[in-house]
């Protein structure tokens, strides 16, 4: 009788009447299981190193504590700590001022010295620039220009207060300030001469403006001096319709007039300027002759502006004596003048930034700083990952 084929395997039968080995069975039912578990063949996947782990948690924490600073700020208070006048805060012997905070700030910008920068690459220039009065402990960064009228009328600052080591550009623009921004310190008369007489020039001496600035033997000073008896006289042109017609006027006053006088135009309207010298005992009656000329007449002391070093320098008894340098003419050794008549020193000093400079970044408000409380909650719950990663291990 022929065999029927079937298809498939079937496993080897025992024959009749003869019983199956121990756990022949138990064999029979795993091989059978593991044939229908189709995956069963695939290797498991390799497990990550505990050194990749602990690395992933390290760079997360470090730029966590990098974003810390900004973390607190976006944290802070949105209303602006009035902190009131600059020159108060930052006086000799204050408190240090809140960092990373919010802060509105008053003072008087120095826009001779200002730099124009665009720290992020963007085309968006903003000015640099410190606060007078401060000893150039504060220094404002200001909104990307074109400026609201209002911000441009009024001389307060609202923004970020941090140290300006805080900022990434902070050695850069020491290095810059350091070597080519300079500003003109202008000294009072009776400063410097205490100065000289107490013998502590050269060395640092405190401007009009409260800063301390650091002067050498061999730099330039600009005295600007007044000339004795000599005034500048200004006719208005509404009433004096030609220059000899003005002058013919001024010297029947008894005005002595040096030169031929010269026209100008001012705001108010043109007239004729001429430099006089009045007797000295006829001093007030000339005056009032020349007031009495024309309804505006602009009367002023005559200033020379003298050049000296400052190691020329000596004062005695009241007077002062200098040597002008040799740019203002013929040398004609040493002048003396009275320090009565000497209305300003004046020096120009490459402006440094100290140590503990303050930078007020203008218009920066907290919210600003959102994005970093939602970076770092980000890297927090991926550190936090592979801490949990390390444990289980």
């Amino acid at each position: 009788m022929a065999r029927s084929k079937v298809s498939g395997e079937f496993p080897p039968s025992t024959p009749a009447g003869q019983a199956a080995p121990p756990g022949a069975a138990a064999a029979e039912a795993a091989r059978l299981h593991a044939s229908d578990d189709e995956f069963a063949g695939i290797p498991s996947p390799r497990r990550r190193p505990p050194w990749l782990a602990a690395l992933v948690v390290l760079i997360s924490g470090y730029l966590v504590a990098h974003q810390a600073r900004d973390v607190l700020y976006a944290l802070s208070s949105g209303t602006p700590l009035a902190l009131g006048p600059a020159s108060r805060v930052f006086a000799d012997g204050a408190s240090p001022p809140p960092e990373n905070r919010y802060v509105r700030l008053e003072g008087t910008p120095d826009f001779e010295s200002a730099l124009v920068l665009d720290t992020q690459g963007e085309w968006k220039f903003r000015s640099f620039f410190r606060v007078l009065d401060t000893n150039r402990k504060l220094f404002v960064e200001r909104v990307a220009g074109p400026l609201p009228p209002e911000l441009v009328k009024r001389n307060a600052f609202t923004g970020r207060l941090v140290r300006l080591d805080a900022v990434s550009f902070s050695a850069s623009i020491r290095r810059y300030f350091a070597d080519h921004v300079s500003s003109t310190a202008v000294f009072a008369p009776e400063d410097v001469r205490a100065a000289l007489e107490a013998r502590r020039l050269p060395g640092a001496l405190r401007d009009r403006l409260g800063e301390v600035v650091t002067l050498a033997g061999n730099d330039l000073l600009t005295l600007d001096v007044a000339r004795p008896q000599a005034y500048l006289v200004e006719l208005p042109q509404f009433r004096y319709f030609e220059l000899e017609e003005a002058r013919q006027a001024l010297a029947r006053t008894g005005a002595v007039i040096e030169g031929k006088g010269k026209s100008v135009a001012r705001e108010g309207g043109a007239g004729f300027a001429f430099t006089v010298v009045i007797p000295r005992e006829r001093t007030d009656a000339v005056v009032s002759a020349i007031a009495d000329l024309a309804h505006r007449v602009r009367f002023e002391p005559v200033i020379d502006a003298i050049q000296t070093r400052l190691n020329t320098l000596a004062s005695a008894d009241g007077h002062l004596t200098l040597t002008p340098v040799a740019s203002q003419g013929p040398s004609r050794g040493p002048v003396v003048v009275s320090w009565d008549r000497v209305t300003n020193v004046r020096t120009t000093a490459r402006l440094e930034i100290p140590e503990g400079a303050y930078l007020l970044l203008e218009g920066e408000r907290p919210r600003h700083q959102y994005r970093a409380l939602v970076a770092t909650a980000f890297l927090l719950a991926f550190g936090l990952v592979n801490v949990f990663a390390l444990v289980r291990r």
